[in-house]
């Protein structure tokens, strides 16, 4: 009647580790907030968190608009990538 009686985690390991299951149980248990926290108090806390100065935007020396120090332009990218297909297509006009 005795091993009935313990928590699970104290017969599914073990005779020795019924006590340890109990304190482990206890201490989950207390882990929880007193009071809860406050409207004011969260925002003082996030107010930390907002957004920072990008540092890394240069401009683009093709177009001059604004991109990431080690990318390609964006805009100058579509206008390659355009000018490639058209390329590729009138290339394949000409063969046919």
């Amino acid at each position: 009647m005795g091993m009935a009686a313990r928590s699970p985690l104290g017969t599914s390991l073990g005779a020795g580790l019924g006590l340890l299951g109990d304190m482990l149980s206890e201490m989950i248990l207390r882990a929880v907030p007193k009071q809860r926290t406050s409207h004011s108090k969260k925002r003082k806390r996030m107010a930390t968190k907002g957004l920072k100065n990008r540092h890394d935007l240069v401009p683009c020396s093709g177009c001059g608009r604004p991109k990431l120090t080690a990318h390609i332009c964006l805009n100058c990218y579509h206008d390659i990538k355009r000018k490639l297909k058209d390329m590729k297509r009138t290339a394949e006009e000409s063969q046919q």
